[in-house]
């Protein structure tokens, strides 16, 4: 379950930094992969970002600090 966790967040991670850097660069292809269709928002793709580092972060350290820094990302995403 752990590695299922992990490979979703780096899939997560993925897609957010992509379409992030399709609005930074401008590139349409990045924003919408299929032309006509609703783009992604930036605020969508960074919310993504920090779904997945929040998921990513559970899934590393059971720590308590690191408990409250994916928690903390996680609510950066509301």
């Amino acid at each position: 379950m752990r590695l299922t966790a992990r490979l979703a967040a780096i899939l997560v991670l993925a897609t957010g930094g992509l379409v992030l850097a399709g609005w930074l660069l401008d590139l349409s292809f990045l924003k919408g992969p299929v032309p006509g269709l609703v783009q992604m928002k930036a605020n969508t793709a960074i919310g993504l970002l920090a779904m997945g580092l929040s998921l990513l972060l559970l899934t590393l350290c059971q720590s308590d600090g690191i408990r409250r820094a994916a928690g903390l990302a996680g609510a950066l995403e509301c």
